[in-house]
């Protein structure tokens, strides 16, 4: 007799590791046995899972006739039930429904699942470049297309498969007949592109038709081979060329990939960098290049098509389909107010602070002579009432439109390849400028938001919507530590210190999950163990390799913090070898164990009272933070090896804690609890991390504490470390 269905409890999420659901329902995953996990919804009290059933169906057919029935409350990353993983390309349904223990079922929940090309061996498409002599080194690389026409005999868009895998050395757009796949921004993403490159998979079987067809690609220097970093940056850091990688398949089969028969054009942007932004010049357009029809008039163009070459990856380098959701246009903002300045500039303003660019509602009115230029000048904050560009530094953070006979096709222009940090955005060349004619739009790696806050404080909440702003804007690929000047580089202390906040505000498990794989390769490149400050490291020619608490620290706390969040043990064992290698080989030590005390350390990183040209110089001693947070790491470190059945690392890791500990009391902290440094830093990184002897000190010191915080009438009075081990912190049970 079959089981009753449970009512009102339903299988409301069916999800796969950590790839983000598709509304289509078919999942691209890069791995052959993903991990299934499943939530409820329902109004039924207190019911609760005492076993689930999963059926996995290839191609129609329930593999052995049979179902996996499992007994337990497990629903979170339950592990592939098959002996038999996926293969590459192949396609499975997973179906999956629970039994509580009143005895229903709930109603069966399915998902489709797709792995892509999981062995390079599978990649027939070369990476295409134009020709040698069209980029110069040592200036911005104009971007590019590439195209390739082909001829399909039959194709039924409802019976057979297309696929399209892509990837680039630089940064793309693909189109096929006319129309853009995909709704993704700045792909592949930002990766240390020497180990790893990341690739997408799309379902193309909507764009192809029988007879003529057009696949082409727009590549953009982006982070791989654009200027990086402060003091005027570096370029061609990852490579000098930059290029398109694609294979079109049909059923499993390639039809169409990049290899010397694809041809090669410049286009409208004339330039097109990170920092400095985009030029687009209507008049260098050219509509319909990526259409069939327009591939017999190629040869009397004005900037003719030409043959590609040929450019190399590394054979060792990875090509990862990754668990990270894309960048997307998440939000469209609207001009708040129209300002008009001393100096007679015209200043929109968006009344926040976002991360992305400006976009036309309509087209520049028709007074707009070709050859004039539309100038959009970006910048966070007005100084004196004009556009303070000063906090940019050497960033430009300008894109410019020069206008053509035509300009009715920059309706709807937005930038491709640069992205900007701005509330403010000065225009010029735009007569009569109207609040609806331009808006921003709002772009960030697309996570799923989870955590939500609200009080009866208007300005608590206030705040609360600043930190989710912030996050927004710093999760533009890789976690940033800004979004507008020359710099938006992955700092490992300010991920390190913001992971537990992020993980609640937002599902960011396989987001920093992909960024930590490339913490560990860059870490462990160098032989000594010391993580960069910057993953990925585009700083290796600034001598700033020592190591450095609460930054490296990264390598064991944010594993820890996301093991937290999400439950997944996965994610410490592949960061295991990672943090265990910062504490037994890269930290420098003294005779006691602790910091060498001769390092230089950051500390309290930005302590109000430091001086403006030099924000380490703190309150708290800074080798109090770095011994502090040893400990604290020590002891993490320890926990972890007990959660991955590494016994006898827990338990030396657990003596070196308890050794280390008594070394900091010794060092820093008085009989009866105050700190050598009186700060509120010192006292709370001691009363987080436990290091006092006993309930007695922790409560003297949580005395001082309300001292210090009183006298300094509530006002922020910490730096880095101090800041966020008070606020952002979990409480850690010791």
């Amino acid at each position: 007799m079959p089981a009753p269905i449970a009512a009102g409890v339903t299988i409301a999420s069916l999800t796969l590791d950590h790839y983000e659901s598709c509304p289509t329902g078919l999942v691209f995953i890069g791995t052959s046995e993903p991990r299934i996990s499943w939530r409820f919804a329902g109004d039924t009290p207190n019911w609760t899972q005492e076993s689930y059933e999963i059926r996995i169906l290839r191609h129609g057919t329930a593999e052995t006739g049979e179902v996996y029935a499992v007994q337990g409350d497990q629903s979170v990353l339950v592990p592939w039930p098959s002996s038999r993983p996926l293969a590459s390309r192949e396609r499975a349904t997973i179906h999956t429904r629970s039994r509580g223990i009143d005895g229903f079922v709930t109603p069966w929940a399915s998902v489709e699942v797709e792995a892509p090309l999981l062995d390079r061996s599978e990649w027939k498409a070369q990476v295409v470049s134009c020709t040698l002599g069209a980029q110069d080194k040592e200036t911005t690389k104009r971007p590019f297309y590439v195209r390739k026409a082909f001829h399909l005999d039959a194709f039924q868009s409802d019976q057979q498969r297309a696929r399209l895998y892509v990837t680039a050395l630089g940064l793309y757009e693909v189109e096929i007949n006319g129309k853009r796949v995909g709704d993704h921004f700045f792909a592949p993403g930002w990766q240390s592109y020497t180990h790893h490159l990341n690739y997408q998979t799309f379902d193309v079987s909507p764009f192809l038709q029988k007879g003529k067809n057009m696949i082409g690609g727009y590549v953009g220097e982006g982070w791989f081979a654009g200027s990086l970093g402060f003091g005027g940056g570096r370029r061609n850091i990852y490579g000098e060329r930059i290029g398109l990688m694609a294979q079109l398949e049909i059923g499993g089969k390639a039809v169409v990939a990049t290899d010397e028969e694809w041809e090669w054009s410049f286009g409208p942007l004339v330039s097109s960098q990170i920092y400095d932004g985009e030029h687009y010049d209507v008049r260098e357009g050219r509509p319909g290049w990526s259409t069939p029809n327009q591939q017999a008039a190629s040869t009397s163009d004005s900037s003719p098509w030409s043959p590609v070459e040929i450019i190399d990856i590394p054979p060792k380098t990875l090509l990862i389909s990754p668990e990270t959701p894309p960048v997307r246009i998440t939000q469209r903002i609207h001009v708040q107010e129209i300002i008009t300045t001393s100096s007679d500039k015209t200043i929109l303003d968006f009344g926040q602070n976002l991360v992305g660019w400006c976009t036309f509602n309509v087209p520049p009115p028709k007074s707009v002579h070709p050859g004039q230029e539309i100038v959009i000048r970006h910048a966070e904050v007005l100084e004196k009432g004009e556009l303070g560009v000063r906090p940019l530094r050497a960033a430009k953070c300008t894109d410019t439109v020069t206008c053509g006979e035509d300009n009715s096709v920059l309706e709807g222009w937005q930038p491709r390849f640069t992205f900007h940090g701005f509330r403010y955005a000065e225009v010029s060349g735009w007569p009569g400028l109207q609040t609806t004619d331009i808006s921003a739009e709002v772009l960030h790696t697309d996570l799923e938001r989870t955590g939500f806050f609200e009080c009866s404080h208007e300005q608590i909440n206030k705040l609360h919507r600043n930190v989710v702003w912030g996050w927004r804007g710093n999760s533009l690929s890789v976690p940033t530590d800004c979004p507008q000047r020359d710099e938006r580089l992955g700092w490992t202390g300010d991920l390190q210190v913001f992971a537990p906040t992020a993980s609640f505000l937002f599902n960011t498990a396989g987001f920093l999950a992909g960024w930590l794989k490339d913490v560990a390769v860059e870490q462990l490149l160098d032989g000594d163990g010391v993580p960069p400050v910057v993953v990925p490291n585009v700083l290796q020619h600034v001598p700033f390799h020592s190591p450095m608490a609460v930054w490296d620290d990264v390598t064991a706390l944010t594993p820890w913090d996301l093991h937290q969040a999400f439950d997944d043990p996965k994610i410490l064992r592949d960061q295991y070898e990672s943090m265990t290698v910062w504490l037994d080989r890269g930290i420098q030590r003294g005779d006691n164990g602790l910091y060498d005390p001769t390092l230089i350390q950051l500390g309290d990183w930005l302590d109000p009272k430091a001086p403006v040209d030099d924000p380490a110089d703190c309150r708290t001693d800074s080798h109090l933070v770095a011994n502090a947070y040893l400990v604290h790491v020590t002891t993490i470190v320890s926990r972890i090896s007990d959660i991955l059945g590494e016994s006898a690392q827990a338990e030396r890791y657990r003596k070196d804690s308890a050794r280390l500990k008594r070394e900091f009391q010794r060092e820093y902290i008085s009989p009866k609890g105050r700190m050598v440094s009186d700060s509120q830093t010192a006292l709370a990184l001691a009363i987080q991390f436990g290091l006092f002897q006993d309930e007695t000190q922790r409560q003297h010191a949580a005395e001082r504490l309300a001292v210090l915080v009183t006298r300094e009438k509530f006002k922020v009075a910490t730096g880095f470390a101090g800041m966020f081990v008070q606020f952002f912190s979990p409480q850690i049970t010791y």
